[in-house]
């Protein structure tokens, strides 16, 4: 079975939730798409870096499909938190250059999503060219942060699941070649992203919730 290497609690160390910051940090950048990643990651930081402020940076020219889950996700931290959250939708399209340019316009450190890609896990059959599976490159330097570099994503669900913020995970939205319906997108189902979601479900030992279907 897929995943078979867990189960988590030997794999993670107990501290896996806890994102560091450096002293020097007074301003934290998030690379934003309303997916399961990068929404975490927002979540994480907000939660344990209050006094630190943030800014939300939306990929909107690459993503625009993405649009209405990141602004649900969005609306959900801002409820949650009780608090403003500055978002910024301008039209960089790769991490690389996107990491770049935040740098040179804002201050502090910028944190992505990235997660780890799993090896021989499933064979996707709707192919991204260029991007299936993500090629996961090196940071763009030291003000550069990928936390969860390190974690498959069942262990990035699982996070969702000790933090009680499912519903939040309902909301993302994880698929490269989305497809439109009526008045609504949907998931392909078969992308290297779909799958990966879907294995995140599945092969959860503690999943005790329906999500919405990827």
């Amino acid at each position: 079975m897929p995943g078979s290497g867990f189960p988590w609690e030997q794999k993670t160390p107990l501290n896996f939730m806890n994102i560091e910051i450096s002293q020097d940090c007074t301003h934290i950048n998030v690379l934003f798409s309303g997916g399961a990643d990068s929404t975490l990651l927002s979540y994480l930081l907000l939660k344990q870096h209050p006094e630190t402020s943030l800014t939300l940076h939306f990929m909107k020219h690459r993503l625009d499909f993405q649009s209405p889950f990141m602004y649900d996700c969005h609306a959900w931290l801002e409820n949650h938190f009780n608090k403003k959250i500055h978002l910024n939708i301008w039209g960089k399209t790769f991490i690389r250059p996107a990491v770049e340019s935040i740098l040179l316009d804002f201050p502090g450190y910028v944190y992505t999503g990235c997660n780890k890609v799993p090896e021989n896990e499933f064979t996707p059959s709707v192919y991204i060219p260029y991007d299936t599976p993500p090629v996961r490159g090196s940071v763009f330097n030291d003000f550069h942060k990928r936390p969860f570099i390190d974690l498959l994503k069942p262990e990035i669900y699982k996070i969702y699941h000790k933090e009680n913020i499912l519903d939040l995970f309902s909301l993302t939205f994880s698929c490269g070649a989305p497809k439109k319906q009526e008045n609504r997108v949907a998931a392909c189902g078969g992308c290297f992203f779909c799958m990966e979601r879907d294995w995140a479900v599945k092969n959860n030992i503690n999943n005790t919730q329906t999500p919405r279907s990827v």
